[in-house]
């Protein structure tokens, strides 16, 4: 959820962008090892 909210951001801001890439990595991260 936090990810797609970021991502609306990131279209107007770069810099917020940078700042939510990594919350994006680190929530697919942690989706890949519940998944598995």
């Amino acid at each position: 959820m936090q990810g797609f909210f970021c991502l609306k951001i990131s279209q107007k801001s770069l810099s917020t962008f940078k700042k939510c890439n990594i919350n994006i990595t680190l929530i697919s991260f942690l989706l890949v090892i519940f998944a598995t």
